[in-house]
């Protein structure tokens, strides 16, 4: 995507909504204009440039692992996820905490983002390393990933700890998928049908 050479007057908001951006509403950002889009890890500012943002790692996991973006801010900063999250698809109830569904902390398409109670997040992001573990990594595709979480809950609902951990990637990635689907390789998900989790609401590429 192109930028414009900046200028000393603000570009309008016909430019940025003709680019798919959003505003931010200014509560978050501390009355700092920020434009954001959807699928992209951009933010700009009113005249067009692009506004800086660091990696804060998440400390449980180290500082090498679940790094995070922020959008640096001279009052502080905010993720980047929940800021997105609240400019395109609303408030974040109590308690709360904003998932990535692909398990990538960096892919903050606004279709990898979803507001979930933490113990959901540490369940499914458990079953998420567990794959990469196996060596598994799964598409962003959304709606294929959350039911795949529901499917894997259920399987470890009625088995035991051990039974779980004993898991052969071939049986982890058939639970994972659905029973009805044969998996020679992990390619195969590339060819799975994902129209039916399209989302109306976002625009496609």
């Amino acid at each position: 995507m192109s930028y414009p050479k900046l200028n000393p007057e603000p570009l309008s908001r016909l430019w940025f909504l003709a680019r798919g951006y959003k505003q931010a509403d200014p509560r978050y950002t501390k009355g700092r204009p920020v434009w954001l889009h959807p699928k992209t890890n951009d933010a700009l500012g009113k005249y067009g440039q692009k506004l800086s943002m660091r990696l804060i790692p998440y400390k449980k996991y180290g500082p090498n692992l679940n790094q995070y973006l922020a959008l640096d801010n001279p009052h502080g900063s905010m993720y980047l996820a929940r800021l997105k999250y609240l400019t395109f698809v609303g408030p974040i109830p109590k308690g709360y905490t904003i998932d990535h569904i692909d398990g990538n902390t960096l892919n903050n398409d606004i279709r990898n983002l979803r507001a979930v109670p933490p113990a959901i997040n540490y369940r499914d992001g458990g079953f998420m390393r567990k794959l990469r573990n196996k060596g598994i990594i799964v598409a962003m595709f959304p709606g294929i990933i959350l039911e795949g979480y529901e499917r894997m809950a259920e399987w470890k609902a009625s088995h035991t700890e051990r039974q779980y951990k004993r898991l052969t990637r071939e049986e982890l990635l058939r639970i994972f998928v659905g029973p009805t689907f044969s998996v020679v390789d992990t390619s195969d998900l590339d060819s799975l049908d994902i129209n039916r989790h399209y989302d109306p609401m976002v625009e496609r590429d």
